[in-house]
């Protein structure tokens, strides 16, 4: 076989990332898992190399993107006012464009895609530079909930169409940022503690909305790096929001959500169903097919009871404040664990990792939470450090043994 070229490359890095997805899915067999991939050994001349390379160069890439793009906008905010809005008009739309079209050039004439994927990133930067620096002109406040949106809405097809994860991820941190400004209109007049609890109730809705979608377009050719990418941020942002909910002070003294307007209803009870029916409909598939989905119908359960636990807790407050934050306590700790087995039942290395991460996260929080009060200054401290070197030690230990024991099965299968 002759060494591998750039096509080959990386269809040999996408193969690998679909057969995994197959097997998930339970599209093919382990058997013929490793059936598929013996025909193309990672030791091939080049192969390796170019795995090791690849994410460099899209790092690379893209952290010059964005540093363009800093510059961009540092450029226009400290002479926007000797600049004329004729000028400044032009100048931002021949930028977009001319940023896309290099991206659109660079990816059908060269084999250079991280390059082409950072012009078109650069692209949607200024774009963002251009609606908040425009929005100016107009006198409109940069806290304006629309800016986010209209930024959100100029991005979102470019990340369709590239199919590009970094532009993806821009999408969809821009559309978790336009809810968090527009989340000031919908609780206008809520207290900090009912404003909270608001917030993290529909963050956690997003991110299981986020990991649903995501967990259907893994089903679809193409589709499985942004599946992918959906998975991962929902899960963080589900858990992040999960996270705060464990906080004792959140809930003292806190009122009902209901008051809350109806976009923010709307959109919480939409993305809630959506959540809810795409997992339930994955799992009834996969039952179609003579399979036990038996950690799918984990997930779906695990989301309903997540949905509806921070749904009550937002309307129906009660007397004894510890209650809802000792609830939230164990549903974090028994979801951690829960993805965890999930991750080694699936030899799915990073969600064992990110388990263990929130694992940590949050024996830390506990031990600084309670501690503080308790002992001096510095034996907190001093202790912090010693839970810190020997959980490191134990999580490390404990995750080798895990990641091992996947590789094992793997390899007897």
């Amino acid at each position: 076989m002759t060494p591998f070229d750039a096509d080959n490359q990386r269809f040999v890095s996408r193969l690998r990332d679909e057969v995994a997805s197959w097997q998930q899915d339970g599209t093919i067999s382990d058997e013929q898992a490793h059936a598929i991939l013996a025909r193309y050994p990672e030791n091939v001349p080049g192969y390796e190399a170019s795995r090791r390379r690849q994410p460099l160069v899209v790092a690379l890439s893209v952290l010059g993107a964005v540093l363009i793009g800093l510059g961009v906008i540092s450029f226009y905010a400290a002479n926007w006012d000797e600049i004329s809005r004729t000028v400044r008009l032009v100048s931002l739309i021949a930028g977009v464009l001319l940023s896309y079209g290099a991206g659109y050039y660079v990816w059908q004439r060269t084999s250079y895609s991280a390059v082409a994927v950072a012009l078109v990133l650069l692209g949607c930067i200024i774009y963002g530079a251009g609606v908040h620096l425009i929005g100016q002109i107009y006198h409109i406040d940069v806290n304006n909930p629309n800016l986010s949106l209209f930024w959100f809405l100029g991005v979102a097809p470019m990340a369709y169409v590239t199919r590009s994860r970094p532009v993806m991820f821009l999408a969809i941190v821009l559309f978790l940022a336009a809810v968090a400004f527009r989340l000031q209109d919908w609780l206008e007049g809520f207290g900090d503690s009912e404003a909270g609890i608001a917030g993290f109730v529909l963050y956690l809705t997003l991110g299981a909305f986020l990991y649903a979608v995501g967990k259907a377009k893994r089903l679809f050719d193409g589709w499985e790096a942004i599946g992918g990418l959906f998975m991962g941020l929902g899960l963080v942002t589900a858990f992040f929001a999960l996270y705060l909910f464990t906080f004792h002070d959140l809930f003292e003294g806190a009122d009902s959500i209901s008051g809350a307007g109806f976009g923010y209803w709307a959109l919480a009870y939409v993305a809630s169903a959506v959540a809810i029916a795409v997992t339930a409909w994955l799992a009834w598939r996969r039952a179609q097919r003579g399979e036990r989905p038996l950690i799918d119908l984990a997930e779906v359960a695990a989301i309903v009871v997540l949905l509806g636990v921070a749904h009550v807790a937002g309307l129906v407050p009660v007397d004894w404040d510890p209650f809802y934050p000792i609830v939230f306590n164990a549903l974090f700790a028994l979801s951690a664990l829960g993805l965890m087995a999930s991750g080694y039942l699936q030899d799915h290395e990073a969600r064992v990792n990110l388990a263990l991460a929130l694992i940590a996260l949050y024996l830390i929080t506990r031990y600084f939470e309670y501690s503080i009060d308790l002992l001096d200054s510095s034996l907190v401290f001093v202790g912090a450090g010693v839970v810190l070197l020997a959980g490191g030690y134990l999580l490390e230990r404990g995750r080798r043994q895990m990641l091992a024991s996947m590789r094992e099965r793997e390899g007897d299968a």
